[in-house]
């Protein structure tokens, strides 16, 4: 009897200790890792499970991957292993990429109600949680706060120690795009092309506002000093950080330029994808250095590497593109649509799916 009570015991202290690892005792720069080494065999594709699917693009952090999944948990995953080495308990199903800093993680998802949680990664805790009268369309951590921004466009600051609302602006609206934050401000934007320009500190209010030509069609970008949109008129706009446009890039016409729905920069060039299969590569002057248009679906940008462009399309098949050609290296079958843009880390190429399989590729050289 003794012996029993004193295996249950232990049993209960080393779940205890389990549950309480922090997050941050795994974490290793990425200069540790072996450098990058060439594509040899392609033949066949690395792969971890989860054993969750997936609900919304990952967020990485060191060599740490946060994956939100249908199960109501994030899954925190050391890329150097493989190994899952934390689990967050959420109430729904995780709709938005999960927001991470050194300290803390901020889950939205929605189901039976717009739930928002902190945690903090130093022991697991749930810091606060909140219920939001609209889905949640992006948060970001800033410091010892968090931005988030709700579909019916209402920006909060919030306190991420207590919870507590600081501030709160109101824009007219649907909004579905993630805003771009810069020193001490951020620019929201609306479907139909309305942009706002808030600063963060001292106070949240709003600076300069301007009207589009065109609805978004995709999430905008900051480059350098300048905000790109990707717009429904097969145009790329160039806003700068007082919202006044200075250049407009037209993409080729044709039914496969006219929804840009992502845009990566790299190296001074343009890469763009588009929700009806096209994928090109443009230079800031605007010439098509290539282009190209596959069957399929394109819902997240491409990642772009030194030597080649990778992109998964909704169908669940797996691009490799020559960066400088542009001409089809190898197309994989993989059986599930991609969720978010494929990233790379320590020689390797990670592309997580919706069934929760994420791909793994040799490295191919240093990754943006």
């Amino acid at each position: 009897m003794i012996r029993k009570i004193f295996v249950l015991t232990m049993l209960f202290f080393l779940l205890s200790c389990a549950n309480n690892l922090r997050v941050n005792e795994f974490m290793y720069p990425a200069s540790s890792c072996p450098g990058f080494f060439s594509l040899e065999d392609t033949s066949s594709l690395g792969e971890l499970k989860l054993g969750y699917s997936l609900s919304s693009p990952p967020a990485v952090l060191g060599n740490l991957a946060f994956f939100g999944t249908n199960q109501k948990r994030v899954v925190v995953v050391d890329l150097l292993s493989g190994e899952i080495v934390r689990r967050f308990w959420f109430g729904t199903t995780i709709t938005v990429s999960p927001s991470v800093s050194d300290s803390f993680i901020v889950v939205a998802g929605k189901g039976d109600w717009n739930q928002l949680s902190a945690y903090s990664l130093l022991d697991g805790r749930r810091l606060w949680e909140k219920e939001a009268e609209m889905p949640v369309v992006s948060s970001r951590i800033v410091d010892e706060d968090v931005f988030v921004l709700l579909r019916n466009g209402k920006l909060f600051h919030i306190s991420m120690s207590d919870g507590k609302i600081m501030r709160k602006l109101k824009f007219d609206g649907l909004f579905t795009g993630a805003p771009v934050y810069t020193e001490k401000s951020l620019v929201v934007y609306s479907v139909s092309g309305d942009v706002y320009s808030v600063s963060t500190a001292p106070e949240m209010e709003i600076r300069s506002k301007a009207k589009l030509a065109s609805r978004l069609s995709g999430n905008a970008i900051l480059l350098d000093s300048l905000i790109v949109f990707p717009v429904e008129s097969g145009h790329l706009l160039f806003l700068d950080k007082n919202l006044n446009q200075v250049k407009q890039i037209s993409l080729p016409s044709g039914s496969s330029w006219s929804f840009p729905v992502a845009v990566v920069e790299y190296n001074n060039l343009f890469f763009v994808s588009t929700r009806d299969g096209g994928i090109l590569a443009m230079n800031f002057a605007g010439d098509v250095l290539w282009q190209d248009s596959f069957d399929d679906v394109f819902l997240y940008p491409v990642a772009v590497f030194d030597d080649f462009v990778l992109a998964g399309g909704a169908r669940g098949d797996l691009y490799n593109i020559d960066i400088n050609t542009g001409e089809l290296i190898w197309e994989k079958r993989i059986f599930s649509p991609i969720v978010g843009q494929p990233f790379g880390f320590c020689g390797r190429v990670f592309v997580p799916t919706e069934s929760g399989q994420i791909f793994l590729l040799p490295g191919f050289g240093s990754s943006e």
